[in-house]
C-alpha cells in the first residue's frame, strides 16, 4: 500500500513541462480589445519609495535655490535683435532691487518689456503705414493735383524738389512718409509751376504767375525786401 502511494506520486519534471508561463499570452490583444491584462497587477496609487525620494530631493533642491535681490544683477538677455538701453537697464535693476526679485523673476520682467516694446512699435508702424496709404489716397482723389493731372503735377512737384530741396530733405520727406501728405505735394506742385521754363513768356517780360519774381521770392515772400 505504502509503495503503491510512492510510486502515484506525480514526477516534478513532467509537472513543470505541461504548466504553460502565464506571459505566453500576446500584448497585442490587448490593445486590439481593450480589455484588461489579467496578468498585470492592480495598479498602486501609493507613492513609490524611489518617488518620494524624488520629490523629496526636488523640493529640498527648490528650497536651496537663493532667494530675494541678488547683491548686483546680471546682465539682463533679450530676444534676437533687441538690446537694452543702458539707462533702462539700470532703472531695471534698481527697480528689481526695491521688489527684491531674484535675478530669474527680473529676467522675466526684462523679457516681458521687450515683447510690450515689440508689440507697440509693430502697431505703431501699422498705424504710420495706414495714415501714409490714406494720405496717398487723398492726393489721388484731390481735384487740384489728382485725378487725371496726378502725372503732371509729380513731375512738377519732383522738379521742385531736386532744384531747391536738399538730400536730407528728400530722406525726411520718404521717412516720414510726408511725401504722400497731398498738402506737400500740393506746395511742391506750385513751386514747380512758378518756376518751370514753361510759365515764362518768349518776349523776355516776367510771367504773371511769378510776376518776376524769383523762387525763393515765392517760396518765402515774407523774407523779401
Amino acid at each position: 500500500m505504502t509503495d503503491a502511494t510512492t510510486t502515484a506520486a506525480p514526477d516534478p519534471t513532467t509537472t513543470e513541462s505541461v504548466a504553460a508561463p502565464v506571459t505566453s499570452a500576446p500584448v497585442s490583444t490587448l490593445l486590439d480589445t481593450g480589455e484588461p491584462n489579467s496578468s498585470t497587477p492592480p495598479a498602486n496609487d501609493a507613492a513609490k519609495p524611489d518617488d518620494a525620494q524624488a520629490g523629496s530631493e526636488e523640493g529640498q533642491q527648490q528650497d536651496e535655490q537663493p532667494k530675494g535681490a541678488p547683491a548686483e544683477y546680471e546682465d539682463f538677455t533679450l530676444p534676437e535683435g533687441l538690446t537694452l538701453d543702458p539707462e533702462i537697464g539700470t532703472d531695471l535693476k534698481a527697480l528689481a532691487k526695491e521688489l527684491d526679485l531674484t535675478q530669474a523673476g527680473a529676467q522675466k520682467v526684462a523679457e516681458l518689456g521687450a515683447q510690450l516694446s515689440q508689440k507697440w512699435t509693430s502697431q505703431l508702424q501699422a498705424q504710420i503705414d495706414a495714415t501714409s496709404d490714406a494720405w496717398s489716397e487723398a492726393a489721388k482723389a484731390d481735384k487740384e493735383i489728382g485725378g487725371d493731372k496726378l502725372t503732371a503735377n509729380l513731375g512738377l512737384a519732383k522738379t521742385a524738389l531736386d532744384k531747391f530741396g536738399t538730400p536730407e530733405l528728400r530722406s525726411l520727406l520718404n521717412e516720414s512718409r510726408l511725401a504722400n501728405n497731398p498738402e506737400m505735394i500740393r506746395l511742391l506742385v506750385r513751386v514747380g509751376q512758378a518756376t518751370s521754363d514753361d510759365s515764362r513768356v518768349t518776349t523776355g517780360k516776367p510771367p504773371a504767375a511769378s510776376g518776376g519774381r524769383s523762387a525763393a521770392s515765392v517760396l518765402f515772400p515774407s523774407q523779401q525786401g
